[in-house]
C-alpha cells in the first residue's frame, strides 16, 4: 500500500514559521506576507503564525490536514508570551523541530498508517519518537512552556495507544509515574525525581543531560 508523503508540506510549514521568527517587531510580524507559494496547511499556519501576537484562536488549524500537537501548542504559547523577542524565539525552535523531526511527524500521520507497517519501521519510529520527546521537555521548557502542556503535546503526538496512556497517567497520576516509563534512563529518572523535587539546577542538568544523549539542535533562551 503506498504512503502519502507530506515531508514537503512539512518543510514548507517549517519555512513560514521561520520566516516569521526574522521579523524584528510584532508591527513588522502582523503586516509580513511570505512572497513565496504556500500550499493550503502553510497558507493556514501563516495566518496562524500572523495571529499570534494576540490571544490564541486557532480554530482556523481545524481545516489544516498537518497539525499536530506541537504546533497547536506551540502557537498557543506564543500567543501568551509578551515579549516579541520570545514569540519569535518560539517560531523558530518550532520551525527548527519540524525539520528535525519530519520523518517522525510523517510517521505519525493518519495518512501515513498503513497495514503493512512492519515492526522495524515501528521501532525506527519509536526511536524516533524517544529524541522528539527529549526535544519537547528541552526547547519547548526554554520557550516558557509548562511541563502540563508539554506533557500534553507529547501525549498528543505519541506513536501508539500504550506510549499515549503512560504521558497520560504522567499528567494525571503525577511524575512518581515516570520512574516505571520506558522512555527515561535510569540517571533521566533521577533527574526528574530531583527536578520536581524542586532541588536547585536540577531541570537544567535534565536539559542537558537530554541535549547530549539525544544530539538535539537546543536554543537557549533570548531571556536567559
Amino acid at each position: 500500500m503506498a504512503k502519502k508523503s507530506i515531508r514537503g508540506d512539512i518543510l514548507e510549514i517549517a519555512r513560514v514559521l521561520r520566516e516569521f521568527s526574522a521579523r524584528r517587531s510584532d508591527e513588522d510580524w502582523r503586516a509580513f506576507r511570505p512572497s513565496f507559494p504556500m500550499g493550503a496547511d502553510a497558507r493556514l499556519y501563516a495566518e496562524a503564525a500572523r495571529e499570534a501576537t494576540k490571544p490564541a484562536d486557532l480554530e482556523a488549524l481545524v481545516k489544516a490536514s498537518f497539525r499536530p500537537f506541537f504546533l497547536a501548542n506551540g502557537l498557543t504559547q506564543a500567543s501568551l508570551l509578551k515579549r516579541h523577542a520570545d514569540r519569535a524565539f518560539l517560531l523558530e525552535a518550532l520551525a527548527t523541530g519540524l525539520v528535525e523531526f519530519a520523518d517522525y511527524f510523517e510517521g505519525i500521520s493518519p495518512d501515513r498508517i498503513a497495514p503493512d507497517e512492519t515492526p522495524e519501521e515501528f521501532e525506527r519510529l519509536a526511536a524516533l519518537q524517544r529524541r522528539y520527546f527529549a526535544y519537547c521537555v528541552a526547547q519547548l521548557s526554554e520557550c516558557g512552556m509548562g511541563m502540563e502542556g508539554i506533557w500534553m503535546t507529547m501525549k498528543g503526538d505519541s506513536l501508539d495507544m500504550e506510549t499515549s496512556y503512560a504521558v497520560r497517567a504522567i499528567l494525571e497520576e503525577g511524575p512518581e509515574k515516570i520512574a516505571a516509563s520506558p522512555l527515561y534512563s535510569d540517571e533521566e529518572k533521577r533527574l526528574w525525581a530531583a527536578a520536581y523535587a524542586q532541588t536547585p539546577g536540577a531541570f537544567q542538568e535534565l536539559q542537558r543531560l537530554l541535549v547530549e544523549t539525544h544530539k538535539l539542535p537546543f536554543k537557549k533562551s533570548p531571556a536567559s
